[in-house]
C-alpha cells in the first residue's frame, strides 16, 4: 500500500486514454443497482441508485473498484522474472481485478439469484506482468434496499518459497474506491460508540501529501463503529462498513469533482493485521450502503446489533463452522456446532491479538458455557485448537 501515489499516476493515466470496458453481471432491487465485472474477477464495478446511470465506483484501471486485496510475506526483488520496476522489491499480492500490466484474474465460477452473485476467480499478483497468483478468491454479494452485503474469502495455495511465512501485515478488508464527487468524509471517532453520538466531517487527506490518511487508536482517530463515509455537500452518498477493522485508511487522490472514469479518486479500506500463511483460508465480511449520514449510520447500527457472520483466518485443512450464542453477549457465550474433544484448547483474543483468557476442555463435548463477565465491551475472536484443527469465530461483549 505504501506505493500507491505511484500506481494512481502511473496507471490512471492509461486509463484516460482508454476508456475501461468491462464484462458485467449483477443485481438490482428497488433501491440500488449493483454490477460485478467478470474480466476482472468478479469485483464491484458499478453502484447507483435504481433507475440512475451515476456510478459511486471508480473504475478508472484495475487498482480501483471495490475488491480484495491481500498482502503475505517479506517484500522481494523478482525484477528478473517480470516484475515491475515500479512496484520493486514487493510483497506476494494477490489482486482481484488483476496486475499492474492489466493482465486480469481468471472466472473460475458464477452464480446468481434475483438478489445475489456469487463467484470465484484466479487472482493475479500486482507487481508482476502476467502472473497468476496460487490462490482462490470467492465472494458472495446480495443486496437488501440500500444495503450491500458481501463475503470474501481467499485460499491460499502457494507453493514458493521465496516470501517467508508467518509475517503480519495490514490486509485491506476491503480495498474501496469511491467517486471523488463525494467530497466529505465522515465517521465517528469517539469513545462511546452505537450510542448515537455526534459523527465529525473530518479532513481528506490527499495522497499526494505522502500517504492516505492513517485511522488508528494510537493517534486517537479511530472510527470506533468500524465505518466511514463519503458523501457530497448534501451529505448523500456510500457508506463502509467493515466489523473486523482495527484501523482505516482513506483520503483523496487528486481533486474533488471525478466520476467514475476519472483519475481522482476517493479510498477507503478497513484494515485488520493478519499473517497469511501459504496454505491459508482468510474470510471477512464487510457492508455498503447507500443514502444520507443518517440513513448509513441506522442501517450500519441495525447491521452491528444483528452480528450475522463470523469472520477468520484457519488452516485450510480443517475449516469449522464454530457457533456462539447469543451475540451480542453480556456475561456468557455458548460455543455450540464444534465436537469439542478433550485436550481441545479456547481462547479468546482481543481485536489486537492479545489473549484475554484460554480454557482446557478436560472431556468430549458438544457444547460449553463460558464465562466472559471479567471482559470489557467490544469485540472478540475465539477460537477452539488442536492438534488437528482450528475453528473460529468472533463475537461481541456488551
Amino acid at each position: 500500500m505504501k506505493y500507491l501515489f505511484s500506481i494512481l499516476h502511473f496507471t490512471c493515466c492509461k486509463a484516460e486514454e482508454n476508456p475501461v470496458e468491462f464484462d458485467e453481471f449483477g443485481i438490482q432491487n428497488e433501491k440500488l443497482r449493483l454490477i460485478q465485472d467478470t474480466a476482472r474477477g468478479g469485483a464491484i464495478s458499478y453502484i447507483s441508485l435504481a433507475g440512475s446511470e451515476r456510478n459511486l465506483v471508480n473504475n478508472a484501471d484495475e487498482g480501483r473498484y471495490i475488491q480484495q486485496s491481500y498482502y503475505a510475506g517479506n517484500s522481494v526483488d523478482r525484477q528478473e522474472e517480470g516484475q515491475s520496476p515500479h512496484w520493486s522489491p514487493w510483497t506476494w499480492n494477490p489482486i482481484q481485478c488483476g496486475d499492474y500490466a492489466r493482465n486480469r484474474a481468471q472466472i473460475l465460477e458464477t452464480r446468481q439469484t434475483a438478489d445475489s452473485t456469487y463467484v470465484k476467480c484466479i487472482p493475479m499478483q500486482w507487481d508482476m506482468d502476467g502472473m497468476y497468483a496460487e490462490a482462490e478468491m470467492e465472494q458472495w454479494t446480495s443486496l437488501d434496499g440500500n444495503v450491500v452485503s458481501v463475503r470474501c474469502r481467499l485460499t491460499c495455495r502457494r507453493t514458493d518459497d521465496i516470501y517467508g511465512e508467518n509475517i503480519p501485515r495490514d490486509q485491506e478488508i476491503p480495498a474501496v474506491y469511491p467517486i471523488s464527487a463525494l467530497n466529505n468524509l465522515y465517521s465517528y471517532f469517539g469513545d462511546a460508540p452505537f450510542t448515537g453520538a455526534a459523527i465529525v466531517n473530518t479532513e481528506v487527506i490527499q495522497l499526494e501529501s505522502g500517504f492516505w490518511g492513517r485511522y488508528t487508536p494510537g493517534n486517537g482517530n479511530f472510527p470506533s463503529e468500524k465505518w466511514m463515509a463519503f458523501v457530497d455537500d448534501n451529505g448523500w452518498g456510500l457508506g463502509v462498513y467493515s466489523p473486523q477493522a482495527t484501523e482505516f485508511l482513506a483520503g483523496r487522490s487528486g481533486y474533488a469533482g471525478g466520476e467514475s472514469t476519472s483519475f481522482w479518486t476517493g479510498y477507503i479500506a478497513p484494515l485488520r493485521v493478519e499473517a497469511l500463511m501459504k496454505n491459508s483460508v482468510t474470510e471477512y465480511s464487510y457492508y455498503l450502503v447507500v443514502g444520507t449520514l443518517d440513513e448509513i449510520r441506522a442501517k450500519i447500527y441495525e447491521i452491528h446489533h444483528s452480528f450475522p457472520t463470523s469472520n477468520t483466518t484457519v488452516n485450510k485443512e480443517e475449516k469449522n463452522d464454530l457457533k456462539i450464542y447469543p451475540n451480542p453477549a453480556n456475561a456468557q457465550i455458548q460455543i455450540t456446532n464444534c465436537e469439542l474433544r478433550k485436550g481441545d484448547t479456547i481462547e479468546i483474543f482481543d481485536l489486537e491479538g492479545k489473549l484475554q483468557k484460554s480454557v482446557s476442555m478436560s472431556n468430549n463435548q458438544s457444547a460449553f458455557d463460558l464465562d466472559i463477565s471479567s471482559l470489557h465491551q467490544g469485540m472478540y475472536f475465539v477460537s477452539v485448537n488442536s492438534a488437528e484443527r482450528t475453528a473460529a469465530a468472533y463475537f461481541i461483549k456488551e
